[in-house]
């Protein structure tokens, strides 16, 4: 008896198993990305606020606190540098979910920064995307390991010294 139930069953989990390989690959080449942070809500000196924007030709790093700018410098793109940030996307498995109504319900996270990533092709908006709990209703929940992306693209942008300077 139970082997007549089994194929209904199947029918449940097929969609679970396809989809269990990770987003699909970017078919549409993205031309820039723009990533911020924006840290948990502490008194200055120590709250920062990071903005990367990458294009083909140069990578801007803007770093505030409140409403002091402390780094803004740009600096050539590395050959490459787009397409191994779509590879990121995809191996940290980062997407843009529907925001639905019933999460803004939820109690905010104390202590948490606010990651948003924004990505175009030309200037078309292909991805708007955060981890804000309030955000407006056009701007994606961002899911993913999104700790991870930020740490390779961190990593990926040559620092000075006085970029990771806290007093």
């Amino acid at each position: 008896m139970w082997y007549k139930t089994v194929p209904r069953y199947w029918l449940l989990f097929l969609p679970l198993m396809l989809g269990s390989e990770g987003p699909p690959p970017m078919t549409t080449p993205m031309t820039r990305l723009v990533y911020r942070y924006q840290g948990p809500a502490i008194p200055p000196p120590y709250q920062r606020t990071i903005e990367i924007t990458i294009d083909a030709e140069k990578i801007r790093l803007i770093v505030t606190c409140v409403d002091e700018v402390l780094v803004d410098r740009e600096q050539p793109t590395p050959a490459g540098l787009l397409m191994q940030l779509g590879q990121w996307l995809q191996s940290d498995h980062l997407s843009a979910l529907p925001r639905q109504s019933n999460l803004a319900r939820q109690p905010p996270k104390i202590g948490a920064g606010v990651h948003t990533l924004t990505i175009y092709h030309g200037q078309q908006l292909m991805m708007d995307a955060s981890t804000a709990q309030f955000a407006d209703q056009e701007t994606a929940i961002l899911s993913g390991d999104i700790e991870s992306f930020a740490n390779r693209l961190r990593q990926a942008i040559p620092h000075n010294a006085e970029d990771r300077s806290t007093p």
